[in-house]
């Protein structure tokens, strides 16, 4: 919630002389309200004061006072940073363009940065990144069809498929099943949600024979594991299994 509060501080900085009164918004959400050189919640609560294109996490900006982030108002959008001893440690830009609705926002984590792009437009998040002593990781690509994630395309750090995640969803447009397939276009893993709930409620995990591996079953109120059943493939007994329950309480 701090880091939330620290970029709206450099919103407002950046903008009060242009903008007084300005909203951020993160996928249709209200992040933060800024407006007499200050930072407010969506409800309006005080939260920060802002001096000079810099954020204080205090009432009154003073000398002493340590600056906690810095915003940036540049021709198309806003970039605020947040600081960690003096370190960036979060930023998150928005486009003006699109009435101040995010376009990319990044976490340092010592040698470990966490990038996440959204469109435009849509404020969907359309790829994520993640990089490790400065070079790629593994980055996601995700497509939507209809306000829907359709597919999920996973990537390893030689820009390779590793592979990817098909949704499936009703007439209604909720969720009912993901399937997981390898780079090789064979299904390992196939999750069964609950319409009403959200919360998944069977798992099933395949060897790349296409023969069962593991079953999981979970509730669909708590999503508590109820069963697992893990299946040995012998010439003997193909379909032999092993099932473990839980309680759920």
């Amino acid at each position: 919630m701090k880091q939330l509060f620290i970029f709206l501080f450099f919103l407002f900085s950046s903008l009060c002389f242009a903008l007084p009164n300005i909203i951020l918004y993160e996928q249709g959400r209200i992040i933060f309200k800024i407006a007499d050189n200050a930072i407010f919640d969506e409800d309006e609560n005080f939260l920060y004061s802002i001096s000079d294109s810099k954020f204080y996490d205090e009432d009154e900006v003073e000398d002493e006072n340590e600056c906690i982030g810095t915003i940036e108002e540049t021709e198309s959008s806003i970039v605020v940073t947040i600081l960690d001893n003096e370190e960036i440690f979060e930023q998150k830009e928005f486009s003006k363009s699109s009435g101040n609705i995010i376009l990319k926002k990044s976490y340092s984590y010592g040698a470990i940065i966490d990038s996440v792009e959204y469109d435009e437009i849509m404020g969907y998040e359309t790829k994520r990144t993640i990089y490790k002593d400065g070079n790629i990781y593994f980055s996601i690509i995700s497509e939507y069809e209809n306000d829907n994630l359709k597919k999920n395309t996973y990537f390893g750090k030689n820009d390779s498929v590793t592979g990817y995640t098909l949704f499936s969803y009703d007439k209604n447009n909720i969720l009912k099943e993901s399937y997981y397939y390898n780079e090789n276009n064979l299904l390992l893993l196939l999750t069964e949600f609950d319409i009403k709930t959200g919360k998944q409620i069977k798992e099933q995990e395949f060897n790349e024979d296409g023969t069962i591996k593991k079953q999981t079953i979970y509730d669909k109120n708590t999503g508590n594991i109820i069963e697992q059943l893990s299946y040995e493939q012998t010439s003997q007994n193909p379909t032999n299994s092993t099932s473990i329950k839980f309680n759920d309480k």
